[in-house]
């Protein structure tokens, strides 16, 4: 079998590196840029919005599934160019159930999207692992605005909504948790509002929808954000009864995920001889708090050619091997900026000298598995001396030679979980003997041409 593309009931395979990592990986674009461009998109007056490639990751996928579903004109040419448009109102179901598969910001903001949607009743699910994730956090505040959401267990999804227009404007309110998809939700149902809202973000999370509102409107956008130090935000949204209009001549350019991203430059710095370059990914602040901690803990990293699109800035991004990486220490007031790249930021722990504290991972509870739980049991199975530190915090003691092999009979448990599988993948390419997984399936969530890159740097003969 080749690096895990025929998977077998005994798990998949995967080879050391057999050279170094050299020459241009290009990832898929922003899967964060993508829900929203889509979601965006369908609030958008006519004649409607372009976006220029959108990835074929399976979440993103999802979401225009369940926009089509909701009667969006999405129609993509041969050139990775979609145009969408927004529901005519004689094409908007009634009722509608919309199944939003393993992807949480898919649910989450359309929670948030379908609360305006006067006359529309809709239930939200999505497969097991979605179905045990928190969605009170974004009914709750929905609720105050009178939109009607009812949760199962009153915690989590299947969700049902019943929108109504206009909703009541959040005069205040402050999300209780660092996550950008409870922002976002909030901000999609404030422009189906009665009046301005204020809302407070005390964390710093991701801004792609403030940004994307902005570029969409620059005049007189719709979002108008004040920023403070540490990262905290107030953002105040104009409600929007006749949609969205674009003042933008140009298409709308999604560029690459960062997070994927990151995967390959962490291969990069692990493998010897290797020198990579990931071209123009985005590089938003609210993003690349894995390469600051990357840097400081020495790794040759640099970025090349800037530009910016769609409102979000981008870069050429270049990694190559650092033999002598050093342990570091992230605060939880840095995680929300790296929040999907921890699980390959503890494999490079794992790879320094020293000691490296990962503080204020409570929310990797909440992802597609319980990732800290998962992380620790990776790096472990890899020879790794990894411990959680209660409640949230991870430790990695590093060592010059991280990652050993394992049996085929015991192998690496991934949980569904595209992190953790990509984080193993990438552990193996540096490891000392053939390393066994238990499925690398879910590497099509984020990245489906993951494991194809992957191929190109190990023996023919993974299995």
């Amino acid at each position: 079998m080749n690096d895990g593309t025929n998977e077998q009931t005994q798990g998949v395979t995967l080879n050391p590196a057999a050279v170094p990592l050299r020459g241009s990986v290009h990832v898929p674009s922003d899967k964060s840029i993508n829900h929203r461009a889509l979601i965006l998109g369908s609030l958008v007056a006519p004649p409607g919005l372009v976006v220029t490639g959108l990835s074929e990751a399976k979440d993103v996928r999802t979401t225009a599934a369940c926009l089509r579903a909701l009667g969006v004109f999405l129609r993509e040419s041969a050139h990775n160019e979609w145009c969408i448009n927004a529901s005519p109102p004689a094409c908007v179901p009634s009722h509608a159930t919309l199944d939003c598969g393993n992807s949480g910001t898919t649910l989450r903001l359309l929670m948030g999207l379908l609360a305006g949607r006067e006359h529309l009743i809709c239930t939200l699910t999505g497969d097991a692992s979605l179905r045990r994730r928190p969605m009170r956090r974004v009914a709750e505040p929905l609720r105050h605005m009178g939109a009607q959401v009812t949760l199962h267990d009153d915690e989590m999804a299947p969700v049902h909504v019943q929108g109504r227009r206009p909703l009541a404007a959040l005069r205040e309110y402050t999300v209780p948790v660092p996550s950008a998809q409870v922002k976002s939700a909030l901000i999609l149902a404030a422009l189906a509002a009665d009046g301005p809202s204020r809302i407070l973000d005390p964390f710093g999370t991701r801004d792609h929808t403030e940004r994307m509102l902005s570029w969409l409107e620059p005049a007189k956008p719709a979002v108008r954000v004040e920023r403070h130090d540490g990262g905290s935000e107030i953002i105040q949204v104009e409600p929007r009864p006749q949609g969205v209009h674009v003042a933008a001549s140009m298409p709308l350019v999604v560029p690459g995920d960062p997070s994927a991203a990151t995967f390959w430059l962490v291969a990069a710095l692990l493998v010897p001889g290797s020198e990579l370059a990931l071209p123009r990914i985005g590089s938003n602040p609210r993003r690349t708090g894995a390469l600051e901690v990357l840097r400081r803990m020495g790794a040759e990293i640099t970025l090349g050619e800037r530009a910016e699109h769609g409102g979000e800035p981008c870069a050429d991004w270049h990694g190559r091997y650092t033999p002598s990486l050093q342990a570091v220490e992230v605060s939880p007031v840095e995680v929300p900026t790296l929040v999907d790249e921890i699980p390959v930021l503890a494999v490079a722990a794992a790879a320094a000298d020293g000691t490296s504290r990962f503080a204020g991972l409570a929310e990797l509870r909440h992802k597609e598995s319980d990732r800290l739980l998962g992380t620790v049991a990776l790096l472990r199975g890899l020879g790794v001396h990894a411990e959680l530190e209660p409640p949230d915090t991870l430790l990695v003691h590093g060592r010059a030679t991280p990652f050993s092999g394992n049996v085929p009979t015991d192998p690496l448990r991934t949980h569904g979980d595209h992190r953790l599988a990509m984080a193993a993948a990438v552990a193996a390419l540096a490891a000392e003997a053939p390393v066994h997984v238990d499925s690398l399936a879910s590497t099509s969530i984020s990245d489906p041409t993951f494991l194809k890159t992957r191929e190109r740097f190990v023996l023919p003969h993974d299995s």
